[in-house]
């Protein structure tokens, strides 16, 4: 099988353009298109407002990124991706030293969850069997509601089935169902572009946790993603899962902070 076209971006900005391309699949658009840098708003969940890795905001920036939060009509989060302590988006290079998260900490926006970028080379990636629960994957068709409820449940928060709905027909996206005994169990989405699999969604069911079956849904996702020419694998991880990525081998490249209005 021939490999994907590759991708020669750099592989965290890479990592982050996968997941802010998803989103804008999800329904966000430009909320300033004639500015710049461009402020990106969710239209509904995901609920993100964010600049692009690839911009460079200046103060002035900041307080417009504050503006549209505290104008929405509904909470937002804000995400700062940072590669290292000296990163833009944590440090400015403009004179007078101020930081984007400093801005939003002393606006009253405080980080409420953290996650990591990792990054797997699917070209070193050799599964092998692991003790657990066998579970079953399959590719989701049109009718998206049963994964955003399963979703729902996994991740004790709303995933609305209108945007799962317009997602299935996005070029690239697979959402994918996790059965055990013929039983809904986990979710999974695959976000492909280029030569990257954007890994996203890993959940499982309160109810069938401890049972080995979010690595079970992770060997099947990075074999699939191999078996079809990926080159890598990208995700962005919890405080939760990080420790089981770790071990399949992905690696770390940078966080996001996640700030919201206290």
């Amino acid at each position: 099988m021939a490999l994907h076209k590759m991708d020669t971006r750099d592989p965290y900005e890479a990592n982050i353009q996968n997941l802010t391309d998803l989103w804008e699949a999800m329904g966000a658009a430009a909320n300033e298109p004639d500015s710049e840098p461009v402020l990106h708003v969710s239209k509904s969940w995901p609920d993100r407002l964010w600049f692009r890795v690839e911009a460079r905001p200046e103060q002035a920036d900041a307080l417009r990124l504050i503006e549209g939060a505290r104008a929405a009509a509904r909470p937002l989060i804000l995400p700062v991706w940072c590669r290292g302590e000296a990163d833009p988006f944590l440090r400015s290079t403009a004179a007078g030293g101020w930081s984007l998260a400093h801005e939003l900490d002393a606006a009253g926006f405080k980080v409420t969850f953290e996650q990591t970028l990792m990054d797997l080379s699917l070209a070193r990636w050799n599964s092998s069997a692991v003790a657990g629960a066998e579970v079953e994957l399959q590719e989701v068709g049109g009718d998206t509601r049963s994964w955003a409820d399963v979703a729902s449940r996994s991740f004790g928060y709303t995933v609305p089935a209108a945007v799962t709905g317009q997602l299935i027909e996005h070029a690239g996206v697979s959402l994918i169902v996790a059965r055990e005994g013929g039983q809904p169990v986990g979710t999974g989405l695959v976000y492909a572009q280029g030569e990257i699999a954007g890994l996203h969604m890993v959940g499982v069911l309160p109810e069938a946790r401890r049972k080995g079956i979010a690595r079970k849904i992770m060997l099947r996702l990075l074999d699939d993603a191999r078996a079809r020419g990926f080159g890598r694998a990208t995700l962005q991880a919890s405080a939760m899962g990080e420790g089981l990525y770790r071990e399949l081998g992905f690696r770390p490249q940078g966080r996001i902070l996640n700030f919201q209005r206290e």
